[in-house]
């Protein structure tokens, strides 16, 4: 018969492993593992997957990744969170500075893959340890080129600024070609507010080819129709003929624009309705349709019901 698990959690130390003005690449995570008797399971291979999830202790995740491990004699491990086997997201690229987050824990005793989960727990020191480090008049740079000087007062408190640069609301201009698109801040991720449009434009019934060129199409085969509502993209092209989810394709090279995977866009809509489920198939939701589209019928058919474009 399969014992239930549980997790002692004893400590988290956040590690400050790199030089200073560097954020740090890791936290570490020690917990004693005990079998649903209390005994603790000692010298034993295990295997957890942590989640660090947004928002709430059941909120969707932003990173996820597993380690396999063994427990010492006194039934302890020690893991460096943001060090494990990658199953999704990226650790580097996570905002601390919005919203809370939460670890979650799944073990599985056997060391394999059949993860229980034991417990979530909010992470309260991250804000300020990750993105902080030794805070005392340091400039960080993240990964889209934004600054922010993090340093301490006069009464010990700890005060950051962000210096100019570019932030997500700001005009983005792709490189290739010039193109403008505004952007907009979805809860913890950025989003370009306008269909992208870049390439060169071919007539919709030669079909876009594996080649050194972007290629779209317009809607009408008419280019004005590209100006106004963006290209039209085959999968494939749009993916540049790559299958990895989450793959930068088409999108602008600088700054770490890339086509959304599932949880991305889920993380986005569960942002603007909370009704919204993952795991089902098929239609949830009530009204994310309505807050991400444009009012009015100048793009959309009359009556354009619902409409808000309040995200």
């Amino acid at each position: 018969m399969k014992k239930n698990i549980s997790v002692l959690i004893l400590i988290i130390i956040f590690l400050s492993s790199t030089t200073i003005a560097q954020a740090p690449q890791a936290f570490k995570y020690q917990t004693v593992v005990r079998d649903n008797s209390g005994n603790v399971l000692i010298n034993q291979q295990v295997s957890f997957r942590m989640s660090i999830l947004y928002q709430t202790a059941s909120g969707l995740p932003v990173y996820i990744e597993t380690h396999d491990t063994v427990t010492n004699q006194a039934g302890l491990v020690n893991l460096d969170i943001g060090t494990g086997n990658v199953e999704y997201g990226d650790f580097q690229v996570i905002n601390w500075r919005t919203g809370e987050y939460f670890l979650e824990t799944a073990l599985d005793t056997a060391g394999g893959s059949n993860y229980q989960v034991t417990g979530a727990t909010q992470m309260l020191s991250v804000p300020f340890t990750l993105y902080s480090d030794l805070a005392g008049g340091m400039v960080l740079t993240d990964e889209k080129g934004n600054q922010y000087q993090i340093g301490i007062d006069t009464l010990g408190n700890l005060v950051t600024s962000s210096l100019p640069g570019w932030e997500c609301g700001d005009i983005l201009i792709d490189e290739r070609d010039g193109q403008q698109y505004t952007t907009v801040a979805i809860g913890t991720q950025c989003w370009m507010a306008e269909n992208l449009n870049t390439g060169i434009m071919i007539q919709s019934v030669t079909g876009q080819q594996n080649n050194d060129t972007i290629e779209k199409c317009c809607y009408n085969n008419d280019i004005a129709n590209c100006d106004e509502y963006g290209g039209l993209y085959q999968w494939d092209e749009m993916m540049q003929y790559i299958s990895d989810p989450g793959t930068q394709g088409i999108c602008p090279p600088a700054g770490g624009w890339h086509l959304p995977d599932t949880y991305e866009w889920c993380s986005m809509e569960y942002y603007l309705d909370t009704s919204i489920s993952c795991e089902m198939i098929g239609l949830t939701g009530t009204d994310v349709g309505g807050k991400l589209k444009e009012t009015g019928t100048t793009h959309w058919m009359a009556p354009n019901t619902g409409a808000s474009n309040s995200s």
